[in-house]
């Protein structure tokens, strides 16, 4: 014969364990909001409070000078292109996408400075002591004449601090471009330009001796430029 409890007891171990269900909730609530809290800490930027009680906020980081080409805007379907890539996600995708970008352009029969293609190399990706030389490469892509008048559209080499994407040379700071007068492109024609770096700092009314100082080693971005026609970036290394 089994002996039964009396109902207090059965009602005591219903309360308890509807006491004990409450608290579990309240911890789970407790700990959902607290790690949303952090999270939405550490999105936004932390002030240091100073010895002299003063706060600081730590510097962004820094930015790329160019943005990359394929997120620049064009006339040329250009922004299309981009769409593409990033709803395609795929290699297969990208080639396509860029296939027909370049099929647009061939199409084209008037060229403008926004058409060229602009590409920066240099003769080896690492230097010891030697000297980088640098190179510039436009092509037209399009299917009509290309007319750009250097005088007003500069062509310049610049390089950067690959690190605090700081600009530390550019040919044009002491010395004269590298083109002249009116570059003219037939269709799928192309014209190269070179430029030695001597490793040493520049800037603009900063050429004496003085001023400039050999950079350290490290690695550094080389752009080609022409008006506002940047290539893509190029990186180096120097040691």
């Amino acid at each position: 014969m089994t002996n039964k409890l009396p109902p207090e007891i059965y009602r005591r171990r219903r309360i308890a364990a509807a006491v004990l269900l409450v608290i579990i909730l309240v911890l789970l609530g407790w700990g959902i909001s607290a790690l949303v809290n952090r999270d939405s800490e550490d999105s936004e930027p932390v002030n240091v409070t100073r010895d002299d009680g003063k706060e600081v906020t730590p510097p962004e980081q820094p930015k790329e000078p160019y943005a990359p080409k394929s997120d620049k805007d064009s006339k040329n379907d250009k922004a299309d292109k981009s769409d593409k890539d990033a709803k395609k996600g795929d290699k297969e995708g990208e080639d396509s996408a860029k296939d027909d970008a370049q099929a647009a352009l061939a199409s084209k029969k008037d060229c403008t400075l926004a058409d060229l293609q602009v590409t920066a190399t240099s003769d080896q990706p690492n230097y010891g002591d030697e000297q980088p030389t640098l190179a510039i490469t436009v092509h037209n892509p399009t299917g009509g004449e290309c007319r750009v008048n250097l005088d007003e559209q500069q062509l310049r080499f610049e390089v950067y601090d690959l690190a605090t994407y700081e600009r530390v040379w550019s040919d044009v700071d002491c010395n004269e471009s590298e083109g002249h007068g009116e570059l003219v492109l037939a269709p799928g024609e192309e014209v190269n330009y070179a430029a030695t770096w001597s490793r040493l700092t520049s800037a603009p009314n900063k050429c004496s001796e003085e001023d400039r100082v050999p950079v350290p080693s490290g690695s550094y971005i080389f752009y080609g430029v022409i008006g506002d026609n940047n290539s893509d970036a190029y990186t180096f290394n120097m040691r």
